[in-house]
């Protein structure tokens, strides 16, 4: 190859929140740095978190933030020691970012708006004399002996560095930036993958009685598996959609069962309706209004728990007239309408993909990273950051945490 071009102490690519904050990490410990972003502005996919409002951490210490990511909370651990939730907060208000927690331990701006935390980190950036490629792709990662000293663009210009910090994002929200580049520039340089799939995203179910509940929300527990015990039970928000079901309690759960539907045609859901009611509760229910309340309409029985189109759909599905008075009705019939209110079956045959994707599970292999450093164990000088890794959270500001905290960790280390 001839002579780098360019020459700069260290490289990050992809302009997010972990890659800006591995720039501005190592720009403050006095080195060079360069960002490649492949569109033309930073930040596009921070302007989208939260709903626009931009859920940044949690009101947690790090291991109670750790524990939400299950096996790999070890791995994350020395990124959160270094940038606890309390210490980024603080660190934000340091470039201009007052923050608040609401009643559920999530830390927002003040402001509520997701622009002004990137206006925040721009500023920074050009106060710390980063130099930008934005437009521009990234199409190589220079190894050499063993070691990363550079990048080459697609256009086949080659920088020079002593080190480099793969930040490029997962597969999600291609339009805001990942497009699973990242993921063919770690494997070209060594580096295996767990299968990338879609995560934090809404499922699609064979089911099309779905789409007369689209809007509906409901506090369930929902278990993965028909046949046999069920997997362990997760509660919180669903919200029926017209293909299928999202909510928080869903989107938890999206990137298991991606990975399940690698390998098999459909996944069985089972969904308690009213979370702590199940099948027995609430024939004990219907027995105490056959006691008190029998010549009610079901309807308006179920109307006591469920929103009204949700009590309609489901008596449906127990083939009962939901405007009859419960006397009306037979033990048998009553009997099947609490199964379905207390275990709702559903299959669960695709996801909406990662073009509405939030998170991508899967990515670099975790085993093949120092997590004290980030750094890379097949090449050194190489280092990660955010979704790049196999590293996945449940929604409510924790993927954002880990981004920041790693980009921190990547940055200070790829500074030496």
């Amino acid at each position: 190859m001839s002579e780098p071009e360019f020459d700069f102490d260290v490289i990050v690519i992809g302009g997010g929140p972990a890659g800006l904050t591995a720039a501005i990490a190592a720009a403050e410990a006095g080195r060079r740095v360069l960002v490649f972003e492949r569109l033309q502005r930073p930040g596009r996919k921070l302007l989208a978190t939260g709903g626009g409002r931009c859920n940044l951490t949690r009101d947690e210490t790090p291991k109670q933030l750790a524990a939400e990511f299950g096996r790999r909370r070890h791995f994350i651990m020395p990124a959160l020691w270094g940038l606890s939730p309390e210490m980024l907060r603080y660190w934000l208000a340091e470039i201009g970012i007052e923050t608040e927690a609401d009643e559920q331990g999530r830390v927002y701006p003040a402001s509520h708006k997701a622009v002004n935390v990137l206006t925040a980190l721009m500023d920074r950036c050009k106060a710390v004399g980063m130099v930008f490629r934005c437009g521009a792709s990234v199409g190589e990662i220079r190894v050499d002996e063993g070691r990363a000293v550079g990048v080459v663009d697609v256009r086949g210009r080659e920088f020079s560095a002593k080190a480099v910090v793969l930040a490029a994002g997962g597969m999600c929200m291609p339009k805001l930036g990942s497009d699973g580049s990242g993921f063919m520039l770690a494997e070209a340089a060594g580096h295996s993958l767990s299968e990338p799939v879609p995560a934090l995203v809404s499922l699609e179910t064979r089911e099309k009685f779905v789409a007369d509940l689209a809007g509906v929300v409901t506090n369930c527990r929902v278990r993965l598996g028909l046949k046999g015990p069920a997997g362990a039970p997760r509660e919180g928000e669903l919200l029926f959609t017209h293909r299928g079901v999202s909510g928080p309690v869903i989107l938890d759960l999206s990137g298991e069962v991606s990975q399940m539907l690698d390998e098999l045609d459909e996944v069985g859901m089972r969904i308690e309706l009213v979370a702590g009611m199940t099948a027995e509760a609430w024939r004990e229910q219907f027995a105490a209004w056959r006691e008190a309340a029998s010549a009610k309409s079901v309807r308006k029985l179920l109307g006591e728990h469920l929103v009204l189109r949700l009590a309609d759909v489901v008596c449906g599905l127990a083939e009962i007239d939901s405007t009859r008075p419960l006397a009306e009705v037979g033990a048998k019939a009553i009997r099947r309408l609490c199964e379905i209110l207390g275990s709702m079956e559903l299959t669960i045959v695709d996801t909406a993909g990662f073009d509405a994707a939030m998170v991508t599970r899967g990515g670099v292999r975790l085993g093949e990273v120092n997590e004290e450093t980030l750094e890379s164990r097949i090449v050194n000088g190489l280092f990660f950051a955010g979704e790049v890794l196999d590293i996945a959270g449940p929604c409510g500001g924790y993927n954002l945490t880990w981004a920041f905290a790693s980009g921190k960790l990547a940055g200070e280390s790829a500074a030496g």
